[in-house]
């Protein structure tokens, strides 16, 4: 006996998901935490620029992403762009410096 599994597999009938993982590089750092940066994702020779606002990243520990650096671009379903993650050290101060090594 087979049974239709597609409600499993697929919950949302019709439902494509156009989330992506990419790789990007800054092309505009924050000053602070509170500020949004421009980062740059280069694919297929076409070249696109999305501005992550300030709660769609993270900073590492005290250490700002600065620009030229390479990041982890999500983009959501809704074609928002978040970064949780870029290259470079960690600096999370003395007060976690375990997390420093």
């Amino acid at each position: 006996m087979r049974r239709d599994v597609s409600r499993i597999l697929n919950p949302v009938k019709g439902f494509q998901s156009s989330s992506q993982v990419l790789r990007g590089v800054v092309l505009t750092a924050p000053a602070t935490d509170a500020d949004s940066m421009t980062v740059g994702i280069r694919r297929f020779a076409v070249d696109a620029e999305y501005e992550v606002p300030a709660g769609n990243w993270t900073p590492r520990g005290l250490t700002l992403p600065t620009v030229g650096q390479t990041v982890v671009v999500l983009i959501d379903d809704f074609g928002d762009a978040h970064v949780p993650l870029f290259d470079g050290a960690n600096d999370f101060g003395e007060a976690f410096a375990f997390f420093n090594a």
